[in-house]
């Protein structure tokens, strides 16, 4: 009888395991998107929006990477963003950036972040020194927007 008993135990148990498990996932998700644009002197840019949620608020980040021509990933700058929406009203609880260089060629001339109304915003200027000289400049303006029902653009 005691060994009926043991083995219909460790049956519940087993059973209530992946049950327990499963009631304490995080129910946050995630979601990506990204998109690329070219420029005329054939290098290009990758952004990559990336969110996550919780209840009535959201948080995400817009990344733009820029390439040269040779396929090679000169300096990346990224815009997070924290909101809250209601369904009719959205608002931007925070804003703030950073910038990644990978070719030591680049660097950051001018850099700010904020929040306006329902988007965090980033403008970067970086530039690019051959001999001392400056030879190229590139901007980012990065707008992170959420709408009334937490949809990230």
């Amino acid at each position: 009888m005691k060994k009926i008993i043991s083995i219909l135990l460790t049956m519940v148990i087993v059973v209530m395991l992946p049950i327990t498990a499963f009631a304490s996932e995080d129910t946050s998700s995630s979601n990506e998107n990204s998109y690329t644009t070219y420029f005329d002197d054939g290098s290009y840019s990758v952004t990559t929006i990336t969110e996550s949620l919780a209840r009535s608020t959201k948080s995400g980040s817009k990344t733009t990477t820029v390439y040269n021509s040779s396929d090679e990933a000169l300096w990346k700058v990224t815009v997070n963003g924290s909101f809250t929406y209601t369904g009719s009203s959205v608002t931007c609880t925070s804003a703030s950036h950073s910038i990644t260089i990978y070719n030591d060629d680049w660097y950051t001339y001018s850099q700010s972040s904020y929040k306006s109304g329902n988007k965090a915003i980033a403008n970067v200027v970086m530039k690019r020194k051959f001999l001392g000289i400056v030879v190229e400049t590139k901007e980012a303006n990065l707008t992170l927007t959420c709408d009334v029902n937490g949809n990230l653009s």
